[in-house]
Protein backbone atom coordinates (compact mmCIF):
# COMPACT_ATOMS: atom_id res chain seq x y z
CA UNK A 1 0.00 0.00 0.00
CA UNK A 2 1.19 3.30 -1.13
CA UNK A 3 -0.68 5.86 1.18
CA UNK A 4 -3.45 5.22 2.89
CA UNK A 5 -5.99 8.42 1.32
CA UNK A 6 -5.70 9.30 -2.06
CA UNK A 7 -7.36 12.71 -2.74
CA UNK A 8 -8.23 13.85 -5.98
CA UNK A 9 -8.18 17.31 -6.61
CA UNK A 10 -5.72 19.80 -4.82
CA UNK A 11 -8.85 22.81 -4.76
CA UNK A 12 -10.22 23.96 -1.20
CA UNK A 13 -12.38 20.90 -0.36
CA UNK A 14 -9.41 18.56 -0.96
CA UNK A 15 -6.59 20.28 0.04
CA UNK A 16 -8.90 20.54 3.37
CA UNK A 17 -9.02 17.06 3.62
CA UNK A 18 -5.90 16.49 3.08
CA UNK A 19 -5.06 18.44 6.09
CA UNK A 20 -7.63 16.71 8.35
CA UNK A 21 -6.48 13.08 7.24
CA UNK A 22 -2.74 14.64 7.74
CA UNK A 23 -3.47 16.25 11.40
CA UNK A 24 -4.73 12.70 12.50
CA UNK A 25 -1.57 11.11 11.42
CA UNK A 26 -2.77 9.41 7.90
CA UNK A 27 -1.03 9.00 4.95
CA UNK A 28 -2.48 10.92 2.13
CA UNK A 29 -1.42 12.17 -1.41
CA UNK A 30 -3.43 14.65 -3.68
CA UNK A 31 -3.45 15.08 -7.03
CA UNK A 32 -3.73 17.87 -8.85
CA UNK A 33 -4.13 18.71 -12.82
CA UNK A 34 -2.94 22.29 -12.88
CA UNK A 35 0.06 23.93 -11.39
CA UNK A 36 -1.02 26.58 -8.99
CA UNK A 37 -1.14 29.46 -8.38
CA UNK A 38 -3.89 29.35 -11.04
CA UNK A 39 -6.89 31.55 -11.76
CA UNK A 40 -10.42 30.68 -10.18
CA UNK A 41 -13.82 31.79 -9.69
CA UNK A 42 -15.66 31.81 -5.85
CA UNK A 43 -13.75 34.40 -4.09
CA UNK A 44 -16.23 34.90 -0.95
CA UNK A 45 -15.92 32.49 1.62
CA UNK A 46 -18.57 32.18 4.24
CA UNK A 47 -18.49 32.20 8.27
CA UNK A 48 -19.09 28.53 8.12
CA UNK A 49 -15.40 28.04 6.64
CA UNK A 50 -13.87 29.89 9.54
CA UNK A 51 -14.48 26.86 12.33
CA UNK A 52 -12.82 24.19 9.32
CA UNK A 53 -9.53 27.01 9.05
CA UNK A 54 -9.56 26.73 12.99
CA UNK A 55 -9.36 22.90 13.28
CA UNK A 56 -6.54 22.56 10.31
CA UNK A 57 -4.38 25.07 12.01
CA UNK A 58 -4.93 27.14 8.89
CA UNK A 59 -6.88 30.61 10.49
CA UNK A 60 -3.99 32.40 11.61
CA UNK A 61 -2.47 32.05 7.72
CA UNK A 62 -5.44 33.30 6.49
CA UNK A 63 -5.80 36.65 8.94
CA UNK A 64 -2.33 37.40 7.87
CA UNK A 65 -2.41 37.10 4.11
CA UNK A 66 -4.13 40.90 4.15
CA UNK A 67 -7.34 39.24 2.14
CA UNK A 68 -10.02 42.39 2.55
CA UNK A 69 -12.54 41.44 5.41
CA UNK A 70 -16.97 41.05 4.75
CA UNK A 71 -18.97 41.51 7.76
CA UNK A 72 -22.25 40.77 6.42
CA UNK A 73 -23.95 40.26 2.86
CA UNK A 74 -26.78 42.27 1.13
CA UNK A 75 -29.34 40.93 -1.75
CA UNK A 76 -31.64 42.89 -3.56
CA UNK A 77 -33.97 42.12 -6.83
CA UNK A 78 -34.82 43.55 -9.66
CA UNK A 79 -36.10 47.33 -10.23
CA UNK A 80 -36.78 49.11 -13.04
CA UNK A 81 -33.35 51.81 -11.98
CA UNK A 82 -30.35 50.20 -12.91
CA UNK A 83 -28.27 48.35 -10.51
CA UNK A 84 -25.98 51.30 -10.06
CA UNK A 85 -28.43 53.39 -9.21
CA UNK A 86 -30.88 51.03 -7.03
CA UNK A 87 -31.37 52.52 -3.63
CA UNK A 88 -32.64 50.12 -1.04
CA UNK A 89 -35.71 53.11 -0.16
CA UNK A 90 -39.20 52.38 -1.47
CA UNK A 91 -38.64 48.93 -2.18
CA UNK A 92 -40.99 46.06 -1.05
CA UNK A 93 -40.30 43.95 1.95
CA UNK A 94 -39.55 40.88 -0.22
CA UNK A 95 -36.61 43.21 -2.40
CA UNK A 96 -34.18 43.71 -0.54
CA UNK A 97 -32.56 41.49 2.79
CA UNK A 98 -29.39 42.11 4.55
CA UNK A 99 -27.46 40.18 7.27
CA UNK A 100 -24.65 41.09 9.70
CA UNK A 101 -22.39 37.62 10.35
CA UNK A 102 -22.45 38.35 14.11
CA UNK A 103 -25.94 38.33 13.93
CA UNK A 104 -26.06 33.81 14.27
CA UNK A 105 -24.39 32.42 16.29
CA UNK A 106 -22.19 29.66 14.54
CA UNK A 107 -20.24 26.17 16.68
CA UNK A 108 -16.88 27.03 15.84
CA UNK A 109 -16.92 30.67 13.92
CA UNK A 110 -15.91 33.28 16.83
CA UNK A 111 -15.31 36.39 14.45
CA UNK A 112 -17.92 38.58 13.18
CA UNK A 113 -16.28 38.75 9.54
CA UNK A 114 -15.16 36.37 6.71
CA UNK A 115 -12.57 36.91 3.51
CA UNK A 116 -12.99 37.60 0.20
CA UNK A 117 -10.19 36.18 -1.16
CA UNK A 118 -7.83 36.06 -4.20
CA UNK A 119 -8.39 32.45 -5.18
CA UNK A 120 -5.10 31.81 -6.98
CA UNK A 121 -2.92 32.89 -3.89
CA UNK A 122 -6.11 31.03 -1.38
CA UNK A 123 -5.65 27.74 -2.79
CA UNK A 124 -1.76 27.98 -3.13
CA UNK A 125 -1.60 28.98 0.46
CA UNK A 126 -4.61 25.87 1.62
CA UNK A 127 -2.26 23.20 -0.69
CA UNK A 128 0.83 24.43 0.91
CA UNK A 129 -0.57 24.21 4.00
CA UNK A 130 -1.64 20.49 3.90
CA UNK A 131 1.94 19.56 2.20
CA UNK A 132 3.24 21.10 5.55
CA UNK A 133 1.39 19.11 7.27
CA UNK A 134 2.84 16.09 6.22
CA UNK A 135 0.38 15.39 2.52
CA UNK A 136 2.41 14.48 -0.51
CA UNK A 137 1.06 16.99 -3.49
CA UNK A 138 1.22 15.75 -7.04
CA UNK A 139 0.65 19.08 -8.85
CA UNK A 140 0.64 19.16 -13.16
CA UNK A 141 -0.59 15.29 -12.85
CA UNK A 142 -4.15 13.84 -14.41
CA UNK A 143 -5.84 11.07 -12.97
CA UNK A 144 -6.76 9.06 -15.76
CA UNK A 145 -9.40 6.44 -13.55
CA UNK A 146 -9.45 4.66 -10.42
CA UNK A 147 -9.45 0.85 -10.78
CA UNK A 148 -11.51 -0.28 -7.96
CA UNK A 149 -11.62 -4.49 -8.99
CA UNK A 150 -9.89 -4.83 -5.45
CA UNK A 151 -12.17 -2.77 -2.68
CA UNK A 152 -9.55 -2.92 -0.05
CA UNK A 153 -6.56 -1.79 -2.59
CA UNK A 154 -8.39 0.59 -5.26
CA UNK A 155 -5.88 2.50 -7.87
CA UNK A 156 -4.85 5.28 -9.03
CA UNK A 157 -3.85 5.30 -12.74
CA UNK A 158 -2.28 9.02 -13.71
CA UNK A 159 -0.14 10.54 -16.48
CA UNK A 160 3.32 12.16 -15.18
CA UNK A 161 4.47 13.43 -18.25
CA UNK A 162 4.91 10.88 -20.57
CA UNK A 163 4.73 8.15 -17.70
CA UNK A 164 1.59 6.35 -16.59
CA UNK A 165 1.75 5.57 -13.20
CA UNK A 166 -0.29 3.43 -10.58
CA UNK A 167 -0.54 4.22 -6.85
CA UNK A 168 -2.34 1.98 -4.37
CA UNK A 169 -4.23 3.49 -1.78
CA UNK A 170 -7.00 2.40 0.93
CA UNK A 171 -9.17 4.54 0.14
CA UNK A 172 -10.04 7.39 -2.40
CA UNK A 173 -11.75 10.77 -2.02
CA UNK A 174 -13.00 12.21 -5.36
CA UNK A 175 -12.80 16.29 -4.36
CA UNK A 176 -12.31 17.12 -8.89
CA UNK A 177 -15.41 19.51 -8.30
CA UNK A 178 -17.72 19.87 -11.25
CA UNK A 179 -15.48 17.61 -13.15
CA UNK A 180 -16.69 14.91 -10.85
CA UNK A 181 -14.04 12.48 -12.19
CA UNK A 182 -15.20 8.96 -10.16
CA UNK A 183 -18.61 10.06 -10.59
CA UNK A 184 -17.88 9.86 -14.38
CA UNK A 185 -16.53 6.67 -14.66
CA UNK A 186 -19.19 5.13 -12.23
CA UNK A 187 -21.87 7.14 -14.60
CA UNK A 188 -23.43 8.40 -11.44
CA UNK A 189 -23.38 12.16 -12.63
CA UNK A 190 -26.80 13.21 -12.95
CA UNK A 191 -27.19 16.72 -14.51
CA UNK A 192 -29.53 19.02 -12.47
CA UNK A 193 -31.83 21.30 -15.08
CA UNK A 194 -31.53 24.05 -12.82
CA UNK A 195 -28.59 24.46 -11.95
CA UNK A 196 -26.94 24.06 -15.84
CA UNK A 197 -25.86 27.38 -15.79
CA UNK A 198 -22.68 29.46 -16.03
CA UNK A 199 -21.57 32.69 -14.93
CA UNK A 200 -19.01 35.37 -16.69
CA UNK A 201 -16.81 36.42 -13.84
CA UNK A 202 -14.65 39.74 -14.35
CA UNK A 203 -12.64 42.29 -11.60
CA UNK A 204 -13.19 46.55 -11.64
CA UNK A 205 -11.10 49.22 -11.19
CA UNK A 206 -12.36 52.27 -9.62
CA UNK A 207 -15.93 50.37 -8.68
CA UNK A 208 -17.46 52.07 -6.12
CA UNK A 209 -19.42 50.20 -3.48
CA UNK A 210 -20.36 52.84 -1.08
CA UNK A 211 -23.63 53.59 -3.94
CA UNK A 212 -25.09 50.22 -3.00
CA UNK A 213 -24.39 50.88 0.70
CA UNK A 214 -27.02 52.03 2.83
CA UNK A 215 -25.97 52.14 6.72
CA UNK A 216 -22.86 51.87 8.65
CA UNK A 217 -21.09 49.02 7.98
CA UNK A 218 -22.46 47.91 4.69
CA UNK A 219 -19.57 48.83 2.45
CA UNK A 220 -17.34 45.92 4.10
CA UNK A 221 -20.64 43.65 2.90
CA UNK A 222 -21.03 41.58 -0.36
CA UNK A 223 -23.94 42.54 -2.36
CA UNK A 224 -25.84 40.12 -4.52
CA UNK A 225 -28.29 41.62 -6.75
CA UNK A 226 -31.11 39.22 -8.64
CA UNK A 227 -32.01 40.71 -12.05
CA UNK A 228 -35.41 39.13 -12.43
CA UNK A 229 -36.92 36.23 -13.69
CA UNK A 230 -33.62 33.81 -15.54
CA UNK A 231 -32.09 37.05 -15.55
CA UNK A 232 -28.36 37.39 -14.31
CA UNK A 233 -27.09 37.60 -10.45
CA UNK A 234 -24.33 40.27 -10.00
CA UNK A 235 -22.57 40.23 -6.58
CA UNK A 236 -20.42 43.20 -5.97
CA UNK A 237 -18.09 42.18 -3.20
CA UNK A 238 -15.11 44.11 -0.38
CA UNK A 239 -12.60 44.03 -3.16
CA UNK A 240 -9.34 46.06 -3.33
CA UNK A 241 -6.74 44.86 -5.97
CA UNK A 242 -6.33 47.50 -9.15
CA UNK A 243 -5.84 44.59 -11.60
CA UNK A 244 -8.77 43.36 -14.30
CA UNK A 245 -9.20 40.07 -15.26
CA UNK A 246 -11.52 38.78 -18.39
CA UNK A 247 -14.34 36.88 -17.87
CA UNK A 248 -14.22 33.01 -17.20
CA UNK A 249 -16.72 30.79 -17.33
CA UNK A 250 -17.94 28.74 -14.64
Amino acid sequence: MDFDIGIIGGGPAGSATASYLSRAGLKCVVFERELFPRPHVGESLVPAATRVFKEIGFLDTLEKAGFPKKYGAAWTSADRAPVYAMQFEGLSADCHVDIRFDEREQAGVDRNHTFHVDRAKFDLMLLQHAHQLGAEVYEGVRVRGVDLSDPTQPTVHFKLGQQDIRTRVRMVIDASGRHTLLGNQLKLKVVDPVFNQYALHAWFEGYDRTRLSHGRGQPEYIFIHFGGAGGPTAGCGPRRRSRARSPSAS
